[in-house]
């Protein structure tokens, strides 16, 4: 088996669930009303980077993340709240 559920006819692909570090950047940044970018200058990190987080393709840097003390928390309070979801499921 490939692996490829698009190319087995009958079967729906399934989304995989986002990691909790993603949902909790999804989430601090509909808090704050941040684009991408906007969220990426913040931080000063490249847009792409942001992109690449949110895409789950590289961890979230909480160093970066700390180079603005209102990102940090929410999203340090977003986490707790999305693994506490977790843990009650």
């Amino acid at each position: 088996m490939n692996g490829n559920l698009r190319m087995m006819p009958g079967v729906a692909k399934v989304a995989p669930t986002p990691l909790p570090t993603v949902q909790a950047l999804e989430s601090t940044r509909g808090r704050l009303g941040l684009s991408q970018d906007r969220l990426a200058a913040r931080v000063k990190v490249h847009r792409d980077t942001v992109r690449n987080w949110l895409r789950g393709k590289h961890p979230v840097s909480i160093e970066s993340l700390s180079n603005d003390n209102e990102v940090c928390r929410v999203y340090a309070e977003e986490l707790a709240r999305v693994m506490g979801e977790r843990e009650a499921a």
